[in-house]
Order: C-alpha cells, then sequence, then structure tokens
C-alpha cells in the first residue's frame, strides 16, 4: 500500500514539474516570440554603420557615445564603442552616504572627466566569445581594465589596475546578453511585449566588487517619444536587479526604448548610477557618421592622441544642431 502512495507522489512531482516547466520555459517562446540574441542583433547590425549619442547626466548635456559593428574573418563579430563623459560631478559618482561629503561648500565644484571603451566579440553562431573594457579618469596615468572570457557555462571576469587585481566566475545563462552600462545597444529585433532575458552587466562607474551585476531585462509595454522632431511609439525594455543574484534592491537599473520591427533602433536608454541617472539619446545618421570621422575607436586608452576629453575638444565633436528636449517619453493623457 505504501509503495502505491510513493508512485501516486513521484507522479505528482513530475507533473508539477513538467507543468512548471511548459509554462515557463516553453510556452512564453511559442507565444511572444524569443528574445534578442547576439546572433539577431549581429545580423541587424552589419549593414547599419557608425552610431553615435547625446549623453546627459541628470539632465545636463555632458558628452558624447559612439559605437560600431565590424564584421571579422569566418563570419565573427566585433562591436566597438567609446563614450566621453566631461565633467561629471564627484558627488554624483559615491555612494549617498559619502556624497553629503563632497556636497559641502569646499567640494561641491569637484568634476571628473572620464573616457570609456569595450570591445565585444561574438561568434558565428551568434555567442559571445570575450569582451574588454576600459576606463579612465581625467589625465590619471592608470587605466582600469574589466575583461571577460566565456568558458563553457561560466564567464571569468577579471579587473586588473596597475597592480589590483580581481577576478570571478559567474554562470552564464545560454540566453544571456552582455551588456556595458557605458555602451548601449543600437538594435534590438524581434522585440514582443512580456519577454525576458538575461543581462550581465558590466558597471564601470560602480563599485569594483559589484562591477558585474546580472540584471533581468523586460519589454514591459509600448508609450510614445518624442525623437528626431517626430512622435513614435516605442516598446520599453526595464532592466531589473536579479533577485536570485542576491540582489536586495528592487528599482529598475536602467530602460531603453526601442522603435517597433522592421526598424528595431534604440533611441534611447537610461542607466542609474548610485543617485544620478545617465541617458543616451541616439543621434541621426548624418550626425553620427560626422562624429565617427573624428573619433579614434580603435586607439587603446591612456595612449597619446586618443583622449579627446578636454572640454573645448567635447563640444567641438558636438558642434551640432541642439537636440535637448526634443527625445522625452511623453505621458498617456
Amino acid at each position: 500500500m505504501g509503495g502505491r502512495w510513493l508512485n501516486i507522489s513521484v507522479v505528482g512531482l513530475w507533473l508539477a514539474s513538467m507543468s512548471w516547466l511548459v509554462v515557463e520555459k516553453i510556452l512564453p517562446p511559442l507565444r511572444i516570440g524569443e528574445p534578442p540574441s547576439y546572433r539577431t542583433i549581429s545580423e541587424a547590425r552589419r549593414s547599419e554603420g557608425p552610431v553615435g549619442w547625446r549623453l546627459e547626466w541628470n539632465e545636463e548635456a555632458i558628452g558624447w557615445a559612439l559605437s560600431e559593428a565590424r564584421p571579422q574573418a569566418h563570419q565573427s563579430t566585433e562591436i566597438r564603442s567609446r563614450v566621453h563623459l566631461n565633467y561629471v560631478p564627484l558627488a554624483d559618482l559615491v555612494p549617498e552616504w559619502l556624497a553629503r561629503l563632497f556636497r559641502a561648500p569646499e567640494f561641491k565644484n569637484l568634476r571628473l572627466s572620464m573616457d570609456a571603451s569595450s570591445v565585444l566579440m561574438i561568434d558565428p553562431l551568434g555567442r559571445l566569445v570575450r569582451f574588454h573594457s576600459s576606463l579612465q579618469v581625467g589625465s590619471f596615468p592608470e587605466v582600469v581594465h574589466m575583461e571577460g572570457l566565456v568558458e563553457g557555462n561560466d564567464l571569468l571576469f577579471t579587473i586588473r589596475c596597475g597592480e589590483f587585481t580581481y577576478e570571478t566566475r559567474v554562470p552564464m545563462p545560454s540566453d544571456a546578453l552582455m551588456s556595458d552600462a557605458l555602451s548601449p545597444q543600437t538594435r534590438l529585433p524581434g522585440l514582443r511585449v512580456g519577454q525576458k532575458w538575461t543581462v550581465p552587466t558590466v558597471r564601470p562607474l560602480g563599485r569594483w566588487n559589484h562591477a558585474l551585476e546580472i540584471l533581468q531585462a523586460k519589454v514591459e509595454g509600448r508609450e510614445p517619444i518624442l525623437w528626431d522632431g517626430k512622435t513614435q511609439e516605442a516598446l520599453v525594455v526595464v532592466f531589473w536587479p536579479d533577485v536570485g543574484a542576491g540582489s536586495a534592491e528592487r528599482s529598475p537599473r536602467g530602460k531603453l526604448w526601442v522603435l517597433p520591427d522592421p526598424d528595431a533602433r534604440v533611441v534611447q536608454q537610461e542607466a542609474a548610477f548610485f543617485q544620478s541617472q545617465m541617458r543616451f539619446v541616439r543621434m541621426t545618421e548624418t550626425e553620427s557618421v560626422q562624429l565617427a570621422s573624428k573619433v579614434k575607436l580603435d586607439a587603446p586608452l591612456g595612449e597619446p592622441g586618443s583622449d579627446p576629453s578636454s572640454k573645448r575638444r567635447s563640444e567641438e565633436l558636438l558642434d551640432m544642431p541642439d537636440r535637448r528636449n526634443v527625445h522625452e517619453p511623453i505621458s498617456s493623457p
């Protein structure tokens, strides 16, 4: 008699686990489509050309970014990015408890310029192979290097700065899309409301032991956005901390606005850093080409001629028509 009830219990547990598998893993892709992958992104970007961005820090124009996807041998893809931030308030780059000190009269005008670069290598099957991200603050000679190498189902993540080295290994889900908080995506094809995917994110401006954060992206809805002088409907993707990765915070880490297929362009992205918010606003194709003609994406940070970080140089790179206040999401009535 006891064996019969044991068999029934085993069958019941199996049915329950299979029900969860079908509901959580099988039905969503069938119902709303597969989320974006490196393969679909690489295909969408191959004929795109360079993409430029205007940067705002707490709604103040503060710099630019440029990214480009380059086809490589054997149908692999390299994605390069460069970001410049001009005179970021030091108080905005530290935790809240320390920011109070830097808001004192003698410190409140302290600002820093920063340059960052990143390289992602995608193999012919649309899988991440490795990435490298660098950050240089002002004229300091030391450059912070963050590197990632995919080994099986794990990501080996390393930070190097001078003699300091930090290394960790984290699981790499098969659907994960590696991201750099200072390097926005340019296209996300195939989006549907309700889709979810994992986003391991490099945060060069965060705490060193949280420089790699696991986020969960979700397409939460649609809303109108004013971009390039026109009101357009965009899909809204929100990035949340992954509770399973041990994060206790539940505030969004960022958002992005994507035009529906077949366009699939990301026209705006926001990222949270401590108590501040950085916004990327996509440039037009003409503006992007102009910026690309003046920026050396291949030049490593810290090398002579590779640092366009002076205020005057930054203003020259952005000597284009002012597009502030034409990119805000429009509230529904």
